[in-house]
């Protein structure tokens, strides 16, 4: 169907405009991209229970990222449906909704970056500190370190509400964002804090590990005679690992 716009000239009602494709295109992404992260977060934690060799502490912060990997799926990709549906009013009409979604996001991010970390450290002790590890690692101090990460990940964006951040509705991506520039001073806290931390953690944990593993190779080649990988392939025996001569 045609008719006149406001200059006189036709125009037709079935014409695809290019902010309508967008907004198809930007609407198919999420709903794809929230029901394969789901799906994939959701076999993980299968494995993990069926798979009676992933009954361990390390598995317990797995479980952590993926339990934060979700609250950003819900929070991200399920609201930016809403503002994609509503075209942002939801959010721009109740303002406590937009700062407490783009809050609780923000903070399932930072947890997820810890939750690496703190699983790298795990690995790391249980590799390279054996018997500090079996001697201190409990059940107990497991469950205080996730809580722990989750607790303070709140803390740490908690003032974020109350007046040195600002979380505001973005057009461009129909969601609820943290504004970094509203106060650069905790926005390089928040930085240091909730990614560069954990990242240079879980860093140096592997790092640890490898030089470890190198190390315990080369001393084990020595004491053994031998010389070269392919011998030291040879003549390792099924459930013999050079790491026992670290």
């Amino acid at each position: 169907m045609s008719r006149f716009n406001a200059t006189g000239s036709y125009f037709n009602d079935t014409e695809i405009h290019p902010e309508q494709t967008y907004l198809q295109l930007y609407l198919a992404y999420n709903v794809l991209f929230l029901i394969g992260g789901f799906c994939g977060n959701i076999l993980i934690l299968s494995a993990v229970k069926v798979n009676e060799k992933l009954h361990n502490f390390g598995s317990v912060f797995i479980c952590s990222l993926i339990v934060a990997d979700l609250c950003v799926l819900v929070l991200a990709d399920g609201f930016t449906l809403t503002g994609i549906v509503t075209s942002g009013e939801t959010f721009l009409e109740r303002p406590s909704l937009c700062t407490w979604t783009s809050y609780f996001c923000l903070a399932a991010c930072f947890c997820a970056f810890w939750s690496i970390a703190a699983a790298s450290a795990h690995t790391y002790l249980h590799v390279c500190h054996r018997f500090f590890y079996v001697k201190h690692i409990k059940a107990g101090k497991i469950a205080t370190a996730v809580a722990c990460i989750w607790i303070g990940c709140g803390l740490l964006l908690l003032p974020s509400v109350f007046g040195w951040g600002h979380h505001a509705y973005d057009p461009l991506l129909m969601y609820c964002v943290f504004q970094y520039t509203f106060f650069a001073p905790y926005t390089i806290f928040l930085v240091i804090f909730g990614t560069i931390m954990p990242l240079s953690l879980t860093t140096a944990a592997y790092a640890g590990i490898a030089h470890t593993v190198i190390q315990s190779r080369k001393k084990w080649q020595r004491q053994t005679g031998l010389d070269g990988n392919a011998k030291l392939a040879k003549l390792t025996k099924p459930g013999m690992s050079p790491l026992k001569y670290a």
